[in-house]
């Protein structure tokens, strides 16, 4: 008996877990929470290049990005509590055959398929906030003597100290999602359970 054949065996001999999972992603529409990550990022998107064409991050620009900051997190936690469990299941499905397999009911095929897109979405925007982060601390430390000097912040004040406190939080969450996942199908599948990492270019 092949490994794929062990695991299928005791996954299916678990119908409480399959219900758990059918349950997770039924909670919202992936196209839902793929529209909801993706505007929050856009917004940061625009900060970021105004940053860029302003040579640093300006009072205004600060005002705007806490805010754009707390939208993403929100949007980025909701995706993870919604399709989290699926998305963390959902390579492993569909690189062994389960997504295909007769013996899964096809609606929650479709589901494990669709809502493992949106996960790997949201997560694919987390990073990139991570990263939007990163850039904005490099501008301000190459505008630090001169625009934001000139209005009076530093690196520790308004906005930003916002910012960092959501990249901090969103950062915590992300472990969250791994270990939650882990631990609640990580017995399913053990060592071939697939737990997302956050994207690092």
């Amino acid at each position: 008996m092949s490994l794929f054949d062990v695991v299928l065996k005791n996954f299916l001999k678990r119908p409480t877990a399959v219900e758990q999972v059918a349950k997770d992603v039924s909670h919202a529409p992936a196209p839902e929470v793929i529209a909801r990550t993706t505007a929050a990022q856009q917004k940061l998107d625009a900060i970021v290049e105004q940053a860029k064409a302003q040579h640093g991050l300006s009072r205004a620009l600060l005002d705007q990005y806490a805010p754009a900051m707390t939208e993403t997190k929100r949007a980025v936690d909701g995706a993870r509590k919604t399709a989290g469990s699926a998305g963390a299941l959902h390579p492993f499905y569909y690189s062994s055959g389960l997504v295909g397999d007769p013996r899964l009911p096809r609606s929650m095929q479709v589901e494990l398929s669709n809502h493992g897109k949106a996960a790997e979405k949201a997560i694919d925007i987390a990073g990139r906030v991570e990263q939007h982060l990163d850039r904005a601390d490099g501008l301000l430390f190459k505008a630090g003597s001169t625009e934001l000097r000139s209005v009076g912040l530093s690196l520790d004040t308004g906005g930003l100290r916002e910012a960092r406190a959501e990249h901090r939080r969103l950062t915590e969450a992300h472990d969250e999602f791994n270990s939650q996942a882990r631990n609640n199908y990580g017995h399913i599948f053990g060592d071939n359970a697939r737990i997302y990492e956050t994207p690092k270019d």
